[in-house]
């Protein structure tokens, strides 16, 4: 008994993947980094306006911020007049926003 396997699905999703995986996670990259830049707190404007996506590699995106505080904007601090507990969240809620998106994209590949 022979079986003969037909793989010209899955060598076509092995030869489109590193490009096609590539262009989903660049696409997901801006869409964080725009809408990090719209919920950012505004005073100056450095915050929003320093926000930007890097590529670093295949399939390899960084979004981050140019400012020195805003890690304290997005987990919180003390406000030295008063005491006040301040945090504004904007980079964790944009990638939470853009995570149904990224997964559907990475769903639709696979589907076709």
């Amino acid at each position: 008994m022979s079986v003969k396997l037909d793989t010209a699905k899955l060598d076509r999703l092995i030869a489109d993947a590193p490009g096609e995986f590539s262009m989903i996670v660049r696409e997901s990259a801006f869409a964080i980094s725009g809408d990090a830049a719209r919920r950012a707190p505004y005073d100056t404007g450095a915050l929003s306006t320093g926000i930007h996506a890097t590529e670093m590699g295949l399939a390899l995106w960084r979004v981050q911020d140019s400012v020195e505080y805003g890690i304290f904007q997005e987990l919180g601090f003390v406000h030295r007049h008063g005491g006040q507990f301040i945090q504004n969240p904007f980079m964790i809620p944009a990638v939470e926003a853009e995570r149904p998106h990224f997964y559907r994209n990475i769903r639709e590949f696979f589907r076709r």
